[in-house]
């Protein structure tokens, strides 16, 4: 919709929507070249940390600026969100990590 509003063009809106829709299934399909079963642990941690690092770029470049654009909300409401976004995070992290380790055999693999 905002393409169409914005060019006036249901073409080109069609267009472009269908494209970005197509970006998720080339993605999955790259991913899959590079990370199957036959792949080191050193090319699943070099896309983890390229996706980490495009996520905290859109954190840090877009929405920070826009949380702190806001009209009524203080720095600080932000700052604290922030962070406990964060928190949130490494705390599902943690109990997933516990969990794992609970419902796992001594030998790490899955408990039957």
């Amino acid at each position: 919709m905002p393409v169409y509003h914005a060019t006036g063009s249901r073409a080109r809106a069609v267009a472009l929507g269908s494209l970005s829709g197509m970006s998720e299934p080339f993605g999955a399909l790259l991913a899959s070249l590079v990370a199957n079963e036959h792949s080191s642990t050193g090319a699943f941690g070099g896309m983890f940390g390229l996706t980490a690092g495009m996520m905290t770029y859109v954190c840090l470049s877009e929405l920070l600026p826009s949380a702190y654009a806001e009209r009524g909300v203080p720095r600080s409401r932000v700052v604290a969100a922030f962070f406990a976004g964060a928190a949130v995070m490494a705390s599902s992290l943690i109990i997933e990590k516990f969990a794992s380790a609970a419902f796992s055999g001594p030998d790490g693999e899955a408990a039957t």
